[in-house]
């Protein structure tokens, strides 16, 4: 049994509502800013950022509902391409539905073959993966 779940249930409250004004605090006066990673660019609902073993020249950005996009790192300012578009495929990408992860096959400079992992809504309502 964890530390925490021997505490009376008061003492617990109390630690966690002493804890978290101070958390919230430091997370505010934290030394960095974020900026844009990639410019102008947009993405819709990106899960992964993916490179493909040996190719040092481009990303892939995989978006959730469906479409895998290829930046070019030698030319920033060019748009994304489109590499694979299953979003008519997949439908309804809500929740824990859509593209979830993607993976190259470490010989991809040989035979192209790269892995997507999706779910998506079968008969039923029911979700089903592939």
């Amino acid at each position: 049994m964890s530390a925490a779940m021997r505490l009376p249930p008061r003492l617990l409250l109390l630690v966690v509502a002493f804890i978290s004004p101070v958390v919230a605090h430091a997370a505010d006066a934290l030394p960095f800013a974020t900026e844009p990673a990639f410019g102008e660019l947009k993405f819709n609902q990106p899960v992964a950022i993916v490179s493909a073993p040996g190719d040092n020249d481009r990303l892939f950005i995989l978006e959730k509902p469906g479409r895998i996009l290829v930046i070019d790192l030698t030319a920033p300012t060019k748009p994304a391409r489109v590499f694979l578009d299953i979003v008519d495929r997949l439908g309804d990408t809500g929740g824990e539905l859509g593209a979830l992860a993607l993976a190259f096959h470490p010989d991809w400079r040989r035979n192209r073959q790269f892995y997507l992992w999706h779910t998506h809504a079968a008969e039923g309502g029911r979700s089903r993966s592939g």
